[in-house]
């Protein structure tokens, strides 16, 4: 692997400025979602000491990635308007990134030059290396676990790296456990003393001590999301159908993403690398999780670490520093571009949805950027309304403002953080809901993947006013009051002890059963 030092100095400009490019890119894509302000919900709670909470006096997980939360907590106080913070760290770590791609994992200046142009003709890597999610630091994570791990092995020395960043990667969105899984498995089996066991444990150790926090504190070792987008009573044909159109979605809007991706399995299969291998078997064990779970609504948002997995796979091959893999590289880069519809390079202030064309939605999946671009975009900054501009964002401005105590609402994100710490925000998809997210959807049948709703149960909004029990059915009210010592219950009571153990062995799963059969 050529080192960047003895790259000359025109090489060094020329990438330079193609840096600033994809800054330039980056900057005019970013954008952040009504998702983001879920977690920045929690965020304000920690800050003004409610603790990790969704609404005051119950712990429950409303966020799926505890690192990215951790960024935000540090920094909250930085800016009076999150938007930017937002904006400024996602843009931060992307840039991070990209260097670290260029100066540390590609073969060459030509592989650096194509890999950057790769990811910024990657709609997914782009939309989402802003949107005020997580990605960003998913990116990060995975690209330095490949780079020790390709330059390194797992070399004794390198042992409690690799766990260490698989750890991290975990705490920070815990399905990609799957990309790492095939690295670690073989790291175990090449070395397994007990010094490396004891490596392994001590990388592991911040994953490990969140979830035994999780349990403590909020009863569960999932995030509250994962009970209400998991537990939903859709069959598995159903989901693995809907993960199908996300695949077909991403191919029509977006066709270089899973094409460099698989480009670079199929180089690293042609080299018989088997590091490289290893890692594209992660990569496909992730996309296969992707399907199975359906997918997302918004196209492409969770193949941002697919699209970058490929580049750096392709960027780390010394096949690429052929002549003709170069050339054949660069043409299918300007062709996947071409059929991309409204590729990166060309956004801009004027983006918005279009009902009928192809930034529509299709199949419950939309163009979570362009969707939003309007009320949420960087370019769209004006001095006459404060951002975001999102409608669910004055409605919750307007929910404090009439001191609303309890409130259902569908788009919780914004609305829940305007509305502020006092109202007690419960969303119809059970997001940030301890009860509604271990309920069955209403129709298994016909759903949005990402927004599976939930009929609120008769008596719920008044036992969440009046304080009281109020539920109807007797055998939901009393899987409810043993959910209660566990989420709002004193945290050190052994009989809440005792409910979190049963809560989460099916020991109440009868009640909820019966529920459901009364329902029917």
């Amino acid at each position: 692997m050529t080192h960047p030092t003895s790259w000359d100095r025109s090489q060094k400009a020329y990438l330079a400025l193609l840096f600033v490019v994809f800054m330039v890119v980056l900057v005019r894509s970013a954008w952040v979602c009504d998702d983001a302000y879920i977690t920045l919900r929690t965020v304000d709670n920690l800050y003004h000491g409610y603790g990790l909470t969704w609404n005051i006096g119950e712990r429950v997980q409303s966020y799926t990635h505890p690192l990215w939360l951790g960024f935000l907590a540090a920094t909250y106080f930085l800016f009076e308007n999150p938007y930017y913070l937002l904006i400024l760290l996602s843009i931060a770590i992307s840039s991070a990134v990209a260097l670290l791609l260029m100066t540390r994992l590609a073969t060459s200046p030509a592989t650096a030059l194509v890999g950057l142009l790769m990811l910024m003709a990657s709609r997914a890597f782009i939309d989402f290396s802003t949107a005020g999610l997580e990605n960003p630091v998913s990116h990060l994570l995975v690209l330095l676990f490949m780079i020790v791990f390709l330059r390194s092995g797992v070399s004794k020395n390198r042992m409690f790296t690799l766990t260490l960043i698989a750890s991290l990667g975990m705490l920070n969105r815990m399905d990609l456990l799957l990309v790492f899984l095939p690295v670690l498995l073989y790291a175990v089996y090449k070395q397994h003393t007990r010094r490396d066991v004891r490596n392994i444990v001590l990388g592991l150790a911040p994953f490990l001590l969140w979830e035994l926090f999780a349990v403590f504190y909020y009863g569960f070792p999932f995030p509250n999301t994962a009970y209400a987008k998991l537990n939903t009573g859709i069959s598995l044909a159903l989901l693995v159908r809907q993960g199908g159109y996300f695949m077909l979605n991403s191919l029509s809007r977006d066709p270089l993403t899973l094409s460099v991706f698989v480009a670079g399995a199929l180089f690293s299969c042609i080299e018989r690398d088997l590091r490289r291998g290893l890692l594209s078997l992660g990569f496909a064990l992730y996309l296969a999780y992707v399907v199975r779970v359906g997918g997302d609504y918004m196209s492409g948002r969770f193949l941002s670490v697919i699209a970058l997995g490929g580049v750096a796979l392709l960027v780390s091959s010394q096949l690429l520093r052929e002549k003709g893999a170069f050339r054949a590289a660069l043409i299918a880069v300007a062709l996947l571009s071409l059929a991309t519809p409204h590729p990166p390079l060309l956004y801009n202030a004027a983006d918005a949805r279009e009902e009928n064309g192809p930034l529509g939605i299709y199949n419950g999946i939309e163009d979570g950027r362009t969707f939003n671009y309007q009320q949420t975009g960087l370019l769209t900054l004006s001095s006459d309304k404060p951002m975001p501009k999102l409608g669910w964002a004055y409605e919750g401005r307007e929910a404090r403002e009439r001191k609303v105590e309890v409130i259902d609402v569908g788009a919780a994100g914004a609305f829940g953080y305007y509305a502020g710490p006092d109202v007690h925000v419960v969303d119809w998809y059970g997001i940030g809901d301890p009860l509604l997210s271990r309920l069955p959807v209403d129709d298994p049948l016909h759903w949005r993947v990402g927004h599976f709703y939930r009929s609120l149960p008769e008596g719920y909004l008044e036992t969440l006013e009046q304080n009281t029990l109020a539920i109807q059915n007797p055998n939901l009210a009393e899987y409810y009051r043993k959910l209660v010592t566990v989420t709002q219950g004193d945290l050190f009571d052994a009989n809440r002890l005792v409910e979190i153990w049963r809560l989460n062995t099916g020991y109440y799963q009868p009640l909820l059963d019966a529920y459901q059969a009364a329902l029917k």
